[in-house]
């Protein structure tokens, strides 16, 4: 059985999304285990969303020749709540991932 590898030092925020959406993502981790990829964190909302699942948290996964090899997302945000926790999970991560870029969008 394999242990899980922490690629945490791999995260990397985009800070000016952060700023335009009103929120700020932190406590970010990135586990893959066997071949699953999963990143967790919390958004904190600079106001709490007057609607829920207004924010979009994008990750992006690059392999070793910096090339996107997945995009995935989750929508966060509960009305009037001033933080939400998200995870999100990649399978069949088989390749060498070399950087997971974490940034937000608001719809």
């Amino acid at each position: 059985m394999k242990v899980a590898e922490d690629l945490t030092e791999l995260l990397e925020r985009l800070e000016s999304t952060e700023e335009k959406a009103g929120v700020e993502l932190s406590s970010l981790s990135a586990i893959l285990d066997d071949d699953t990829l999963k990143v967790c964190g919390e958004a904190i909302f600079s106001k709490p969303p007057k609607t829920d699942y207004d924010i979009e948290v994008n990750v992006v996964i690059y392999d070793s020749k910096s090339r996107v090899i997945e995009k995935l997302s989750a929508n966060v945000g509960n009305k009037n709540t001033p933080f939400d926790a998200f995870s999100i999970s990649c399978y069949g991560m088989n390749n060498e991932i070399s950087k997971i870029r974490v940034y937000v969008t608001r719809d």
